[in-house]
C-alpha cells in the first residue's frame, strides 16, 4: 500500500477471492481508517471472484460512512469486468461510475 496523510493506494495482485479475502479486507479497512481517500489498484489481478467484488462494495460503503473517497485506479477491465457482468453487479448497457470511471469515481 502506498500512502500519504490524505490518500492511500491499495495495490492488490494475484488471486483476489475467497482465499485472500481476510488479508484484502484488513488492507482496505486499515487504509479507510487512516486516509481521506483510498484508491484500489487491482490491475495485476490474475483471478477475481464474486467475493472480491462484494468486499469492494462493502469497503465502498464503509468509506462513504467515514467520509472517505473510495475508487478504483482505472476503469474495470478483465478479469474484474467479467466477474462484474457475470455476477450481475454491472449492466454493460448502464455502467455504474464506480466501475467505469476509474480514479475519482465512487464514494
Amino acid at each position: 500500500m502506498d500512502a500519504s496523510p490524505s490518500a492511500a493506494v491499495v495495490r492488490l495482485a494475484g488471486d483476489l477471492g475467497v482465499r485472500t479475502c481476510e488479508a484484502t479486507h484488513a488492507a482496505l479497512l486499515n487504509a479507510i481508517a487512516a486516509h481521506d481517500a483510498v484508491v484500489v489498484d487491482c490491475a495485476d489481478a490474475e483471478e477475481i471472484d464474486a467475493s472480491f467484488v462484494q468486499l469492494l462494495l462493502a469497503a465502498r460503503k464503509t468509506a462513504a460512512g467515514r467520509g472517505c473517497r473510495f475508487s478504483l485506479s482505472a476503469t474495470a477491465g478483465d478479469p474484474l469486468l467479467g466477474v462484474l457482468v457475470r455476477g450481475g453487479f454491472l449492466d454493460p448497457r448502464d455502467p455504474d461510475p464506480c466501475w467505469s470511471e476509474g480514479s475519482g469515481a465512487g464514494r
